[in-house]
């Protein structure tokens, strides 16, 4: 099992402006480095709040990339998950596309709507808040052990937590955002206590963005 969190953040550490609105960070080598991340993906987890700001596509578009993935007996594109309390989403773009695509929310969430297409899967994964413990335990069971997390900030928080994520590839943009209330990458509303630790693992300066790549350290550890 490997868990990735994959994001691009502004200069001063933001994902996006405060009101959430749509507004791409990175670049083209961004974009393929990203393609390069679905690809090797089984499964993308992103958050509601992502889903409605951006409804952004999924579905990979490089061909030779799908091959290799049936050539390997994967789905040619990786399914997506989409984290929700509310279930007010029938109508996004990812529950329409070519790959399989499941709503994760709690015990307690309405049904769906009418409007969701036939084939979403549907999973009830805790009280008050999806559990990310359970969550990955499904998709263990389901088969897939190749996992990335899109976002947003609150989403990637729930694995943070739990000490879920193996590896955070970032992209750091020559933005800068500003602004009391923008999301960041950990966009978790607490401290974490004690903060989880990452290292360096590579980096990589293309034109104005570095390319970043951490992998998970021990809790509570020394950084000397």
């Amino acid at each position: 099992m490997m868990i990735r969190v994959n994001m691009a953040v502004s200069l001063d550490g933001r994902i996006a402006p405060a009101d959430r609105r749509k507004m791409r960070l990175g670049g083209s080598a961004d974009l393929r480095r990203m393609e390069q991340l679905r690809a090797w993906a089984d499964v993308i987890i992103v958050g509601a709040g992502t889903i409605r700001a951006e409804d952004p596509p999924f579905a990979l578009t490089d061909e030779a990339q799908c091959r290799q993935r049936l050539a390997e007996g994967r789905d040619e594109h990786p399914m997506v998950v989409v984290l929700t309390a509310g279930m007010s989403l029938d109508q996004a773009r990812v529950f329409n596309g070519p790959g399989r695509s499941a709503i994760a929310t709690t015990d307690q969430a309405p049904d769906p709507g009418p409007g969701l297409p036939e084939g979403v899967q549907i999973w009830r994964l805790g009280q008050g808040g999806v559990d990310p413990v359970q969550l990955v335990e499904r998709l263990t069971s389901e088969g897939f052990d190749k996992i990335l997390i899109e976002g947003g900030g609150g989403v990637a928080s729930l694995f943070f937590e739990k000490e879920l994520v193996d590896e955070i590839w970032l992209t750091l943009t020559p933005w800068l955002i500003g602004g009391d209330g923008a999301p960041s990458l950990a966009d978790a509303g607490r401290l974490f206590d004690p903060p989880p630790l990452f290292h360096l693992a590579s980096n990589e300066v293309v034109q104005n963005e570095v390319f970043l790549i951490y992998r998970k350290g021990v809790r509570g550890e020394s950084i000397g």
